[in-house]
């Protein structure tokens, strides 16, 4: 008896986790160029760093890297874009998580160094959507987060 009732909540378990609904279609991005554009819009004079400079800032497995772009506002500003493009979401993830500390990284030394700058990079932004991770410090976040949200929508 015991037996049959272990059986039935597997049988269930099992079934009911393939009743997941599929209609939620991802969106691949193959290339950072159109979205690096985008966002570097949100920046005055910016210069452009390599994927090569990015992986070993953000301690990425380069394997996991489709691609990666990234602005950063000259004049030591603080205000930049990243853009890094992961083999699948999962990967995508673990990178937001470091892109994440690296933001938490850029508060502490802000705090430390350079209190104007505190308050531009407490607002910085950190978006991750299918195989994308974005990091955004910028004077607008409210139009950087409307521009992404239309970038995605199509």
């Amino acid at each position: 008896m015991f037996r049959r009732i272990i059986i039935s909540f597997i049988s269930f378990f099992l079934l009911a986790g393939c009743g997941q609904d599929t209609a939620a279609v991802s969106k691949t991005i193959e290339s950072a160029d159109d979205l690096k554009a985008i966002l570097a819009s949100h920046l005055n004079q910016s210069k452009e760093e390599s994927a090569n400079v990015l992986i070993s800032l953000l301690h990425l497995d380069p394997e996991s890297v489709v691609d990666a772009k990234a602005v950063f506002e000259e004049g030591n500003t603080g205000k930049m874009a990243i853009v890094i493009l992961s083999k699948d979401s999962d990967t995508a993830l673990e990178t937001s998580d470091q892109l994440n500390y690296y933001l938490t990284t850029l508060k502490n030394s802000a705090a430390q160094y350079n209190p104007e700058a505190l308050e531009l990079i407490n607002d910085g932004y950190i978006f991750t959507k299918d195989n994308v991770s974005v990091l955004v410090i910028s004077d607008d976040i409210s139009s950087v987060k409307t521009d992404l949200a239309n970038y995605f929508a199509n």
